[in-house]
């Protein structure tokens, strides 16, 4: 995580996004142009943002997140199953 920031903000931003729905699903194509382009957007005008994977045989969800971390520039906020948090200043 290049963009680190503090326990405690990260604290409050995990309480946030319990309400938020999911705005961008990853489905079968995985990360692709289209995807990673909707989600900079979305980084972009929203700043907290939900993410959910779709169910896949063997699909290893932390390094979707943590790709998606490095390739936006995000902070991974929280990881429950397949859904992800991130967040960009």
């Amino acid at each position: 995580m290049n963009n680190t920031i503090e326990k405690n903000i990260k604290e409050l931003y995990k309480k946030q996004s319990i309400l938020l729905k999911p705005i961008i699903y990853i489905g079968k194509c995985g990360i692709s142009k289209n995807v990673l382009y909707e989600i900079n957007k979305q980084l972009k005008n929203k700043k907290l943002i939900k993410i959910k994977v779709l169910k896949k045989d063997k699909v290893d969800i932390k390094k979707i997140a943590l790709d998606l971390e490095l390739i936006c520039k995000a902070n991974l906020i929280n990881l429950i199953g397949h859904t992800m948090v991130l967040y960009k200043k």
